[in-house]
């Protein structure tokens, strides 16, 4: 190696190569222990809610009000496309049950996509930022209706530091949509650094006390 080269970051990848991918191929009784690539994963709150078995990270969610929350090691870029693919093995009453990815998380706050998931099936995707106390929405879509057990999937890209372009996919089943539901540039300076991702889950007050539970098949995150 020629010395006047700087010596490159262990924790970089090529365009196109994963900084995190997660089959969940491994047993664990509370959290989720340690990807196969980008490494351990740390839980927010919630710990027993949290296993994996089966290829699958699972999140029970404990009835009404549960909440949960797990994220990643640090993503060392601010070019990323995530895809996630999960599933539900019920649903939950009242005002149902909410999954959010979140895509980058910095210590000034993150973006995300959230996933309201009605008790009749109704899936809707709010994606958003939330900097400090303030939350703000860049765009919705309705995905579709949902029935227990189908693939529900997620593709969400963060391109850019002085700016970032946001945009999300997500679809239930097997046929990915060819455009993307949201596609937005935003330029809060606040977000324009690398982040962890990671997934939370919140179970509404009036959701009852049955327990849903969430397992999520995939996670892989990648240099665009």
């Amino acid at each position: 190696t020629d010395p006047a080269e700087p010596e490159p970051d262990p924790g970089d990848v090529a365009v196109g190569q994963a900084f995190l991918d997660d089959s969940f191929d491994r047993e664990t009784q509370t959290g989720w222990g340690s990807a196969a690539k980008g490494g351990e994963w740390a839980i927010d709150w919630g710990r027993s809610n949290f296993s994996t078995a089966n290829s699958k990270g699972v999140i029970a969610m404990k009835g009404a009000r549960s909440s949960s929350s797990v994220h990643s090691q640090v993503i060392n870029s601010t070019s990323t496309e995530s895809l996630v693919d999960m599933s539900l093995d019920g649903l939950a009453a009242g005002n149902g049950a909410y999954i959010t990815y979140v895509g980058r998380q910095t210590d000034a706050g993150r973006y995300q996509a959230e996933f309201r998931v009605a008790a009749d099936g109704t899936v809707t995707m709010t994606v958003g930022k939330k900097v400090g106390d303030t939350d703000t929405v860049i765009g919705t879509a309705e995905v579709g209706k949902y029935t227990a057990g189908q693939p529900l999937h997620l593709r969400m890209d963060l391109d850019g530091a002085e700016s970032t372009a946001v945009r999300a996919r997500a679809w239930i089943g097997d046929s990915e949509p060819a455009d993307w539901q949201v596609d937005k540039t935003d330029d809060d300076a606040a977000l324009a650094a690398p982040g962890s991702v990671g997934v939370s889950t919140y179970m509404s007050a009036s959701a009852g006390s049955g327990q849903v539970n969430l397992s999520v098949d995939s996670l892989k995150v990648t240099r665009l």
